[in-house]
């Protein structure tokens, strides 16, 4: 279950040509992913948040544990002590009629009739309706 939530903007360094377009994906203002925080002070937020908590995600350990990975080296972390739990693993281990070369995130989101936006904390909403879902299904 979810048991709190952590939310915050960080500040894009690539340039103003990739904070416009983060700000236009996010749909929040230039504004305010200026004056966000950078990633090594958000990854410090972040991580005191989550305590020991398990990570979980589709492709946490794939391309979402290297971002998450990477940015944790950003606020001088040189490891992740927290655990893990890909979904797409788990989802592979609990359907056993799944068609592993149909396993995705979206795939997976069509097949529960899971509904998702494209910003964080809709994403981790879905993610936690995943984890729910396999977890009934005997994961």
């Amino acid at each position: 279950n979810i048991q709190g939530c952590f939310q915050s903007y960080v500040r894009v360094w690539d340039g103003i040509a990739a904070r416009k377009a983060a700000a236009k994906d996010g749909g929040i203002s230039l504004e305010a992913l200026e004056g966000a925080d950078d990633v090594d002070i958000v990854m410090k937020h972040f991580f005191e948040f989550v305590g020991n908590d398990v990570l979980v995600s589709t492709d946490a350990l794939g391309e979402q544990g290297k971002l998450i990975s990477r940015a944790a080296r950003y606020a001088g972390m040189e490891k992740i002590k927290n655990p893990f739990l890909d979904l797409l693993d788990l989802a592979e281990d609990t359907l056993s009629d799944l068609d592993l070369a149909k396993v995705s995130r979206e795939y997976l989101l069509k097949q529960f009739n899971i509904p998702e936006r494209t910003n964080a904390l809709s994403k981790a909403h879905a993610n936690q309706h995943l984890y729910q879902k396999l977890l009934t299904m005997g994961g």
